[in-house]
C-alpha cells in the first residue's frame, strides 16, 4: 500500500511538472499560491460595502491578488486557490451567522445551512465545474466541528440567463435574474424555519444573492445571510 501510494505521488509530480512546461504558470499564480492565509490577508482590501443592504461580500475585487485569485477560482476550478480563499470564507460565516453559530449545540440546535449559488445545467456542462462548489467542498473540511450543514439540493437554477457580467446596468440585472432561481418542491420542508448562508465568488450589484434569497425566503426560510468573496 506504502508502495502504491508513492507511486501515485511520483505520478502526480510528474505530471504537474509536465503541465508546468506546456502550460506555465503566471508570476501571480505563482506568488499566489505560495502564500498563507494571514500573507494573502496582507495583499489585498477589505470590502467596505456592497451595493445591496442583504448582500456582504468580504473583498475588494480590485486588487491584482484579489482579481487573480477569482479569475483562478471561476475559470479554472483552482483547488489551491478554493482552498485559501475557504478559509476566510469559513471565519466570514462563523462572524455573520451570529446569534445563530451561538445556539449550535445540544440536540435541538438550530441548523445553519449553506450552498452556493447554482449554475443552470447548461452553463455548468460548459465550465465543467460549478466555481462556489468548489469553494463550499473546502469549506467541509475546515468546518470539523460541523458548525454547518452543506445543502446544495436546497436551490435550483431552473433558467439559462445571459452571464450577468455582460450587463452594466443595475435594473437590467434584475430583470435578467429575475425567476432564474427555485426551491424544488422536495426540499421546501428542508427549508421551511431554517437559516442559510449563500455562498458566491463575486458580487456586483448583488442581484444574484439577492434573486437567489427571495427565493429561498419564498419557500419559508427563517433566515438567509448572503455572502461574496469579493465586490
Amino acid at each position: 500500500m506504502k508502495y502504491t501510494t508513492n507511486l501515485l505521488k511520483h505520478a502526480r509530480n510528474i505530471s504537474d511538472l509536465l503541465l508546468e512546461l506546456v502550460f506555465p504558470k503566471s508570476p501571480e499564480l505563482k506568488a499566489l499560491e505560495v502564500l498563507s492565509p494571514n500573507e494573502f490577508l496582507k495583499k489585498v482590501e477589505r470590502c467596505i460595502g456592497t451595493d445591496s443592504p442583504v448582500v456582504d461580500a468580504i473583498f475588494q475585487y480590485r486588487t491584482p491578488f484579489m482579481r487573480e485569485a477569482i479569475w483562478q477560482l471561476k475559470y479554472h476550478g483552482n483547488k489551491k486557490i478554493a482552498g485559501l480563499l475557504a478559509e476566510h470564507m469559513y471565519e466570514e460565516m462563523i462572524t455573520l451567522a451570529g446569534d445563530d453559530f451561538e445556539n449550535v449545540s445540544g440536540d435541538n440546535a438550530q441548523q445553519i445551512f449553506f450552498l452556493p449559488i447554482p449554475l443552470s445545467v447548461k452553463r455548468r456542462k460548459e465550465r465543467g465545474f460549478n466555481q462556489g462548489e468548489l469553494l463550499c467542498s473546502e469549506i467541509i473540511k475546515i468546518d470539523t466541528a460541523k458548525v454547518f450543514t452543506y445543502s446544495p439540493k436546497c436551490l435550483e437554477k431552473i433558467k439559462d440567463i445571459p452571464s450577468q457580467t455582460s450587463i452594466s446596468d443595475r435594473r437590467k440585472r434584475i430583470k435578467n435574474v429575475r425567476g432564474c432561481f427555485e426551491v424544488p418542491d422536495e426540499m421546501k420542508s428542508a427549508v421551511r424555519g431554517n437559516t442559510f448562508i449563500l455562498i458566491d465568488d463575486v458580487t456586483t450589484t448583488g442581484s444574484t444573492l439577492e434573486e437567489s434569497r427571495r427565493a429561498l425566503l419564498s419557500a419559508g426560510a427563517r433566515k438567509v445571510i448572503c455572502l461574496a468573496l469579493a465586490h
